[in-house]
């Protein structure tokens, strides 16, 4: 039973709010493999998780916070997934990557569908990338190096249809973004470090 106010409204619970905000992800889930992204309302994606509009704002203020929220969600089960091999520098860690990403074939098909999506997803990814304290300019611009690189390479991977193996792609980028790539970082580095610049001063 919900829980209610004295005026005899309904108010949403912890549980609630969570149940709710899993029907509204699976929904956007199913909309997007029919359909656009573009071309979906908060109405029908109402209907059919079967929340009333004001279940949706509740917990969602747009429509983009249910994907970013999807993105989120499937972000965080690859990085947990993959906790074992967290240095990047291991061989392992790329194919565990792969592993995980061609598991989740589907979902990625749905990401990599359109731009717009690849961005939101990309920029969900770079917030958790930077999400500690302790990161400093320089941390920060190598791991959104990074993070632009393996994640672009697997939006690619998904989007010609998995041509190549995982084993396979896992070993080159291991070869190009850690043995051979040492020059590269370097590089990424003082680009993105003069792009942040620049975009605060303009700002």
């Amino acid at each position: 039973m919900p829980v209610r106010n004295m005026d005899g409204v309904a108010l949403y619970n912890e549980k609630q709010n969570e149940f709710v905000r899993q029907c509204l992800r699976d929904a956007l889930m199913i909309l997007m493999k029919q359909k656009k992204y573009d071309t979906i309302s908060i109405s029908e994606l109402c209907r059919k998780a079967g929340v009333s509009r004001s279940g949706f704002y509740n917990n969602f203020s747009a429509l983009a916070d249910v994907f970013k929220e999807i993105a989120r969600t499937f972000i965080q089960e690859i990085t947990e997934k993959n906790a074992p091999f967290q240095n990047h520098n291991s061989l392992k860690w790329y194919e565990r990557f792969f592993e995980l990403v061609e598991l989740h074939a589907n979902d990625y098909r749905v990401i990599v569908s359109s731009a717009g999506l690849r961005e939101k997803y990309l920029e969900v990814s770079n917030e958790i990338m930077l999400d500690h304290d302790w990161i400093d300019e320089k941390e920060a611009c190598r791991r959104l190096a990074f993070n632009g690189a393996i994640q672009n390479v697997a939006f690619q991977w998904i989007k010609d249809g998995m041509k190549l193996s995982r084993k396979k792609m896992a070993t080159w980028c291991y070869r190009f973004l850690e043995r051979n790539g040492t020059q590269m970082k370097k590089k990424q580095f003082f680009f993105l470090k003069n792009s942040i610049l620049t975009t605060n001063e303009d700002h």
